[in-house]
């Protein structure tokens, strides 16, 4: 009887310590790091190794946040010859369960671009049309500012500053549990100059936190300078690793 009395004194116990509704804390922050090969068409066509950098901030609340940051790099006998960064920042505050409001930075750096440099900043109101586990569908719309820098190897070095309304297709596809697809679409509208880009993404998730991804993306700039082309392709294969 000693033995029962002291064996429910502990189970109770730890009930009232742990309570049958207690959830673990969520971990706002996400992050993860992928390394692998790149095709680069442009300019000038590269093979290069690239690098990306994502960092996701969730607390189950009205603000989340987003972060990415590529750096692509080779050399020939210790001269690079291409060498290209990206950084990308977005906070989103919810409205509703469906509307929300964004800010968003776009810093690009590329030696072999139409444009050595670009900054786009831009803010605006983005909806969600789709949130399933299968689908997620969303769109954004909203005012912004462009700053390009033509290469110094071109003769046409006419610096571009412009206000820009950009819109935004957002979509996601889950097939199954390890493998998703991704689809962004963007538009950024001037009176000097209009660019378009296509960003689609599969990813094949082959352990708990590492995956192996596929990627293309399609820039396609109306107005380049002199020597310059209008479309960029770029392919990635990618390994992803979460931390």
């Amino acid at each position: 009887m000693r033995a029962l009395f002291v064996l429910f004194f502990c189970s109770f116990s730890s009930l009232a310590i742990v309570p049958p509704e207690y959830d673990d804390p969520i971990e706002p922050w996400q992050s993860s790091i992928e390394f692998g090969w790149m095709y680069d068409k442009g300019n000038k066509t590269t093979h290069a190794l690239n690098s990306v950098l994502i960092i996701d901030y969730d607390a189950d609340s009205d603000l989340t946040g987003h972060i990415e940051y590529n750096f692509d790099y080779a050399s020939d006998d210790g001269v690079p010859y291409t060498k290209r960064g990206r950084i990308q920042l977005q906070g989103d505050y919810a409205l509703s369960d469906e509307d929300y409001i964004f800010l968003r930075v776009d810093l690009k750096k590329h030696k072999f671009a139409s444009f050595a440099k670009e900054q786009t900043y831009s803010s605006g109101y983005g909806k969600t049309f789709l949130d399933e586990n299968e689908h997620k569908l969303s769109l954004e719309i909203g005012p912004g500012y462009r700053y390009s820098e033509p290469q110094k190897t071109l003769q046409d070095q006419t610096k571009k500053k412009e206000g820009i309304v950009r819109s935004v297709i957002k979509y996601q596809r889950s097939f199954t549990e390890s493998i998703k697809f991704y689809l962004d679409t963007s538009l950024e509208t001037g009176n000097k100059n209009t660019i378009s880009n296509i960003d689609a993404k599969l990813e094949n998730k082959i352990l708990n936190d590492l995956s192996l991804v596929f990627s293309f993306s399609n820039t396609y700039t109306k107005n380049v300078p002199v020597g310059a082309v209008n479309n960029e392709f770029t392919n990635k294969i990618n390994v992803r690793y979460l931390f």
